[in-house]
């Protein structure tokens, strides 16, 4: 899928969200394998965050709304994931005391 792998709103993402890039085209099904295997828990759910954060925007932008610029996708993607965890671990010591 265009948008996910070769598009430059999505690259520009990646580079803010992820230093290592992808070199060599991958479909779509290739690329989430990849990233499943080479990126830490945490920064997986981050990325698959920010992929989820990209096609709300492409579909804010088709329907004529502003969207956000990639970094700002990246910097949701960081705070949403972040905020996840924070609530994951709070329930855990909760269920635990």
């Amino acid at each position: 899928m265009h948008i996910f792998n070769e598009c430059s709103y999505t690259k520009e993402f990646s580079r803010n969200l992820i230093t290592e890039e992808v070199n060599r085209p991958l479909d779509f099904r290739d690329l989430l394998e990849y990233r499943w295997k080479t990126l830490p828990q945490s920064q997986l759910k981050c990325w698959l965050t920010g992929l989820w954060q990209i096609w709300y925007q492409r579909n804010r932008r088709i329907s004529g709304e502003d969207s956000q610029e990639p970094r700002e996708v990246a910097n949701f993607a960081r705070t949403f994931s972040d905020s996840i965890r924070s609530a994951a671990d709070a329930y855990k010591e909760m269920k635990t005391s």
